[in-house]
């Protein structure tokens, strides 16, 4: 149940996240260029079929069996939204799982998604299963950059704050070297559990990776990097 509630988030983040008005105190989409033949912007469908669901499997990893565990914005490259007056809202930080809902807002022109789970040690044994939720982002040229730089941003603005269902969470980033051209790490924390982000910008594309702690179990940091550098890879190159 915990997986397919899973789910469900994170189609609406997207849903509710991309189709904002551009409008009020955010940057208007009209104002941002629209995606073009010639810019070499991968589909999600192009972005779909790299993601570790399907071939060359990295051992140990699964998808999970439930609704909407793979979805991409299609074959057609998307105009980006640019900011919104939600844009600013620190609970956009712990939105679990919040990967999908930054890499392909603001300014995203394709995305692709799947949730899967690593099999490693843990807390049930040395196959415990763990939650991943693995994204990747066509950009325009010098977009993806843009997007991880206000992620940053937003994430040193957010440091402390309550969300909408009254929890309190500090959130702390950073940089990550030798991971793509550019990585953020990032982690959330409440009362209840730890949420874990790594966002990995590859050329004018990005990789982001996140964990929700009360889905199960986190992975070490060094092994979360390790299935961050799996979809830099991957990505390298589309």
């Amino acid at each position: 149940m915990m997986l397919a509630a899973a789910s469900v988030v994170l189609v609406a983040a997207s849903t509710a996240c991309g189709g904002g008005s551009g409008a009020g105190g955010g940057q208007p989409a009209a104002s941002l260029p629209a995606a073009s033949p010639g810019s070499r912007v991968p589909t999600g469908t192009q972005l779909q079929a790299v993601l570790p669901y399907r071939e060359n499997q990295p051992a140990g990893w699964q998808l999970v069996n439930a609704s909407g565990s793979v979805r991409s914005s299609g074959g057609r490259v998307q105009s980006p939204l640019g900011l919104t007056p939600y844009s600013s809202d620190c609970s956009l930080v712990a939105i679990p799982p919040s990967a999908l809902a930054l890499v392909t807002n603001w300014w995203a022109a394709s995305w692709a998604y799947s949730l899967m789970q690593q099999l490693s040690p843990g807390p049930a044994g040395p196959h415990t299963p763990h939650n991943l939720t693995l994204v990747l982002g066509g950009f325009q040229p010098g977009y993806a950059q843009k997007q991880i730089n206000w992620y940053t941003t937003d994430a040193a603005r957010c440091h402390d704050y309550t969300d909408h269902g009254g929890t309190t969470w500090t959130t702390t980033s950073s940089a990550v070297q030798g991971l793509g051209d550019q990585a953020l790490y990032l982690q959330n924390v409440s009362s209840a559990y730890t949420q874990q982000e790594l966002l990995v910008r590859v050329g004018n594309n990005m990789a982001a990776l996140s964990q929700d702690g009360a889905l199960g179990p986190l992975l070490p940091l060094a092994q979360f990097e390790a299935a961050a550098q799996v979809l830099a890879q991957r990505l390298d190159g589309v």
